[in-house]
């Protein structure tokens, strides 16, 4: 009979600790974040990364449209890139303005407008 009475115990430590450990799972998040926007190299290595992302998203969105598709889907993704880190480098963050803007007039062009930055 204890041991009926342990289990209940048992999935409820269990519960705890999953729930505690979820709990931290943003702050440790966020202490890399921190970390990182501290570090000039780590934020140009994102910087880079999303400037890829970006003209990769459009030249498939270009392809897509040479052969009748839409792209509804490379839209939304293209539209979820446009917010994040531009770099330390001024010379990047030039780069990075360049791109965001094509990717604004493609948005605007099939009336996708919303929340745009450059950072």
């Amino acid at each position: 009979m204890e041991r009926g009475s342990e289990a209940p115990e048992t999935a409820t430590t269990a519960t705890t600790e999953a729930a505690a450990t979820a709990a931290i799972g943003p702050v440790g998040l966020g202490l890399l974040a921190l970390q990182a926007a501290d570090d000039p190299a780590a934020r140009d290595r994102e910087a880079e990364r999303r400037t890829e992302s970006i003209l990769q998203e459009l030249r498939e969105l270009q392809l897509g449209l040479l052969n009748g598709d839409a792209g509804d889907q490379r839209l939304e993704r293209l539209a979820a890139l446009e917010v994040g880190e531009a770099g330390a480098d001024p010379r990047l963050r030039e780069v990075v303005r360049a791109v965001v803007l094509r990717a604004r007039v493609e948005l605007a062009r099939r009336g996708r407008t919303g929340i745009v930055s450059n950072a």
